[in-house]
C-alpha cells in the first residue's frame, strides 16, 4: 500500500499541467555588461499552443527598444517559437528586423508547480551573450 501512494505521489510530480490555448505573460530580462548588471527590460508575450497537446506554442513578444537603431521605434516586437517540456518552458525568439534587429535568442527557464511563473531562467545568443529572465502568467484564454 504505501508503495502505491509513493508512486502515485511521484507520478503527480511528473504530469502534465494544462496549458489553456491562449496565454499572456508578462517578464523581465537582463544580462551583465563589463562587470555591471543592465537595468531590466520589461517584456510581454503572447502565446497560441498548438493544438496537438504536445506543449508547443507559438506567439509574439513586445518589449522597450534598448538597443539597435532607437530612431525608428520606441518597442521592438520578435516571434516566438518553443515548448513546454515537464517544469521547464523552451523557446527561441526571433526579432521582425524593426530597429535593424535581426537575431535570435534561446530562453530556457524552470517553472513552479503550477506553470504560471518562471523565476529561473536563462538566455544566450550569438557571440557569447548571455543574461537572467523572469517571468509569470498574468492572462489565459480558452479561445
Amino acid at each position: 500500500m504505501r508503495l502505491a501512494a509513493c508512486a502515485f505521489a511521484i507520478g503527480a510530480l511528473f504530469t502534465v499541467p494544462h496549458y489553456p490555448p491562449a496565454q499572456e505573460w508578462k517578464g523581465e530580462y537582463g544580462y551583465q555588461f563589463a562587470g555591471a548588471l543592465s537595468d531590466s527590460v520589461p517584456f510581454s508575450m503572447n502565446l497560441r499552443m498548438e493544438e496537438d497537446r504536445s506543449g508547443r506554442f507559438h506567439g509574439t513578444i513586445e518589449e522597450a527598444q534598448t538597443f539597435g537603431d532607437e530612431t525608428r521605434r520606441h518597442r521592438l516586437v520578435a516571434l516566438v517559437e518553443g515548448r513546454f517540456y515537464r517544469d521547464q518552458i523552451l523557446f527561441l525568439k526571433t526579432y521582425s528586423g524593426e530597429g535593424e534587429v535581426r537575431h535570435g535568442i534561446a530562453y530556457a527557464g524552470y517553472m513552479n508547480l503550477d506553470a504560471t511563473r518562471v523565476d529561473t531562467g536563462g538566455w544566450i545568443m550569438q557571440d557569447n551573450w548571455h543574461g537572467w529572465f523572469r517571468m509569470r502568467r498574468v492572462r489565459t484564454s480558452d479561445k
